[in-house]
């Protein structure tokens, strides 16, 4: 917010509102004025008649989108068969992703509610594109997903 010459503790005011299609939802609903988000709700929301404040990757802002952390000291021993069918999880939805079109995008319809197909094209597109085939951890974060 800086960056556009906004102080946030003064201009705005951020609240929790949940996750990317509650945003969605509150902002048809007036409640708030914008948030971030991603395609496909990106779309969504422009296609509703909100209009793009910044766009991260003209920023060159990196950032994680998605983090993962695991602390041994909070977790048991016993837990590590839990910790590597996460990932198993993690690697087979990437695999999903990559290989079974219809179902990656059926997931996506079903967890962003979004049914418009032209919307729907793009998220699958974008993380088809964005998830690498072999999530290795790197020091530097990808732009967004």
């Amino acid at each position: 917010m800086r960056k556009f010459g906004l102080d946030p503790a003064k201009d705005v005011t951020i609240v929790q509102i949940g996750g990317i299609p509650e945003l969605l939802a509150a902002m048809k609903a007036g409640a708030i004025s914008g948030g971030s988000m991603s395609p496909p709700v990106l779309t969504a929301a422009k296609k509703a008649g909100f209009k793009e404040f910044a766009d991260f990757e003209s920023l060159d802002y990196r950032y994680p989108a998605v983090a993962i952390a695991d602390n041994q000291k909070f977790y048991p021993a016993a837990a590590r068969h839990d910790r590597l069918n996460f990932l198993r999880g993690e690697i087979e939805g990437i695999h999903a992703i990559k290989t079974q079109k219809s179902f990656a995008v059926n997931v996506l319809k079903k967890y962003m509610r979004i049914s418009d197909p032209e919307i729907l094209e793009e998220g699958y597109q974008l993380c088809a594109a964005i998830y690498p085939a072999r999530p290795l951890p790197k020091l530097e974060e990808p732009r967004r997903c």
